[in-house]
């Protein structure tokens, strides 16, 4: 079993085995090596997207680059190259050509022609092909024999740890999360109605206290810091538009004489009519919000 500090990561030696069968799988189903950015995209697809290896060469059997290769034997009697290959998946991907275009257009060709008239096929200068034992398979590099990696492994994993989705190595288990015991009483607990009455009690006050806290402050705030806004900029407003020169008092009580008209001293006229105006108002207002005992 692995034991974390003593053995190998399990999950970095699985991954490990998953790439080695993915060059075999790119070997075997579409005649090529497989490049850095198809091997991070299905690594990640089998250890991290719950993708399984038969999901993965589903998918590689219906991708395009597949479908050229079968159609090469099929319509020229040989193996796709490097040449063709990137020729025509270029014409799919960036010029937009469906498979019933790339087929009609190969099919016009003289190759075809040639093949479908009785012709001999391309031959394709291959070394003598490797055959290997029962439980092997030929490496990525088609020179020599590997165990397959197919074929069911027995993972013997230490506590705490189980096997993968890919079934080729170990990954920890996760623990399961704790229930909010806030609102949801025990299921499996007996009815009781002091109990349940008590669980309702705190049911809502619970309820009321998130919605005091997360809908009402925060709505409350909102609306007082929008009547700020719109004192200041009444404010601005009307400091902007006024004419005069505020008297200049520095203590309170002598600004309270000027406007309630206690000032004798000062006799203009207009500064006169101005306290008249005001006082009166003042009384008016005394008059509609005082409290009456």
């Amino acid at each position: 079993p692995y034991i974390p500090g003593q053995n190998i990561d399990p999950q970095e030696e699985a991954r490990q085995r998953t790439q080695e069968w993915l060059r075999g799988v790119y070997k075997k189903e579409l005649g090529r090596e497989i490049g850095q950015e198809g091997l991070d995209y299905w690594t990640k697809d089998i250890h991290e997207g719950g993708q399984n290896r038969n999901q993965v060469l589903s998918n590689i059997r219906r991708s395009d680059e597949k479908w050229l290769g079968d159609t090469y034997k099929t319509e020229l009697g040989r193996e796709l190259r490097d040449e063709g290959r990137e020729y025509w998946m270029n014409d799919m991907r960036e010029g937009g050509q469906s498979r019933e275009d790339v087929l009609a257009n190969i099919r016009r060709s003289d190759e075809y022609k040639e093949y479908q008239g009785g012709g001999n096929p391309i031959e394709i200068d291959d070394p003598d092909p490797i055959v290997c034992g029962p439980g092997m398979v030929t490496n990525s590099a088609g020179d020599g024999c590997v165990v397959d990696p197919d074929l069911p492994i027995d993972i013997d994993c230490a506590n705490g740890y189980k096997v993968n989705a890919a079934g080729d190595g170990c990954v920890k288990i996760k623990e399961p999360k704790e229930k909010d015991p806030r609102y949801t009483p025990d299921p499996n607990r007996p009815y009781n109605k002091y109990w349940d009455s008590i669980d309702a009690a705190a049911d809502a006050g619970n309820r009321m206290t998130d919605d005091y806290y997360q809908r009402f402050l925060p709505q409350m705030k909102k609306e007082v810091m929008l009547g700020i806004d719109e004192i200041g900029a009444a404010d601005r407003y009307h400091e902007s538009r006024y004419e005069g020169k505020p008297p200049d008092y520095i203590d309170p009580a002598d600004l309270f004489k000027k406007y309630r008209g206690g000032d004798s001293d000062d006799d203009d006229d207009n500064d006169s009519d101005a306290v008249k105006t005001l006082t009166q108002r003042l009384d008016e207002l005394e008059k509609k919000y005082s409290i009456k005992v």
